[in-house]
């Protein structure tokens, strides 16, 4: 990962970790939080999510948490922000076999809390929820919606999934949730 400053032309980044996810895993997909002090990367090649603190970034720097267990078979799988930047959520996809020996995909979001990792200086962090999402597609997007306060999930078979708390959420899917059913006006149709 290679921090730069586009304010001024330089030929060298400002800083750079490498090797985050191991020698040889590229990284494949990164997103920031809202305030850009928290930076989290996933590969490919790795089952773990790691959260990076982007004013400690340098060659020595270690992940703030990694987030365990969360395999991905899309190269470019993301994660998302809560809107204050306590939660990750991270979309998971595996295949799996069938009783009759086919071969399925399955997919999913996970939920990791980091500030009291962070706090506590652990380095591998557990979910602390698991939602299962398709048994047919895996989860390759992930977006939090800091108004509505909603999780839009777009899966490998091209559907997309809304996560949403009726509590919590403003607006959004939250307009159609939330209606009525009709009324029945008793004439017949035709």
């Amino acid at each position: 990962i290679q921090i730069w400053n586009t304010a001024r032309v330089s030929g060298r980044p400002d800083r750079a970790v490498y090797e985050t996810h191991g020698q040889g895993k590229p990284v494949n997909s990164i997103v920031y939080n809202a305030d850009g002090s928290k930076l989290a990367s996933r590969s490919l090649n790795d089952t773990n999510c790691n959260v990076w603190d982007t004013r400690k970034i340098s060659r020595s720097a270690s992940p703030v948490a990694i987030c365990a267990d969360v395999p991905t078979l899309c190269e470019h799988s993301s994660a998302a922000f809560s809107p204050e930047g306590k939660l990750l959520c991270v979309g998971t996809s595996m295949v799996y076999e069938t009783k009759d020996d086919k071969k399925s995909e399955i997919g999913g979001v996970k939920f990791f809390q980091l500030t009291r990792s962070m706090q506590q200086g652990k380095g591998v962090v557990d979910a602390v929820l698991h939602i299962d999402v398709s048994m047919t597609a895996g989860v390759t997007v992930v977006k939090w919606h800091p108004k509505l306060n909603q999780i839009l999930l777009g899966c490998s078979d091209g559907k997309v999934e809304i996560l949403f708390d009726p509590r919590l959420s403003t607006k959004g899917a939250l307009l159609c949730y939330s209606r009525k059913v009709r009324q029945s006006d008793g004439l017949t149709e035709l």
